[in-house]
């Protein structure tokens, strides 16, 4: 399963497929009968088609997804780090952070969003 995955992902020392969507619908996870139909008829995991992600725009994101609702999670995560001394003065201050989304969008919308400063 290493050498197929490795096999997908380079094409002549290149890197081509690395997108996980795009090779979990092309490998196939190993059973028992797929190990036994390999070792009799000497057949493979890998799928004889691409998957529908790979010839899109877009290959991180499978092609006619529909959710019941459209809807988008934010985390906005701050961590400050600060040095103070004794007397209460700050000596070196440091502020950073993430934004991590999930995104339950259907279809390729278009999606502004704007971070004002209160």
């Amino acid at each position: 399963t290493v050498y197929q995955l490795l096999e997908e992902m380079m094409d002549y020392g290149y890197p081509l497929t690395t997108e996980p969507n795009a090779l979990k619908a092309m490998i196939k996870p190993t059973t028992m009968i797929s190990r036994l139909t390999s070792a009799t008829m000497g057949g493979s995991n890998v799928s004889d088609v691409l998957p529908d992600g790979t010839i899109s725009n877009m290959p991180w994101r499978k092609t006619g997804v529909k959710y019941a609702q459209n809807e988008i999670y934010l985390d906005i995560i701050e961590e400050i780090d600060a040095i103070v001394d004794k007397n209460g003065q700050i000596i070196t201050s440091e502020v950073t952070g993430i934004i991590s989304a999930n995104s339950k969008l259907s279809g390729v919308p278009d999606l502004v969003l704007s971070f004002v400063d209160p």
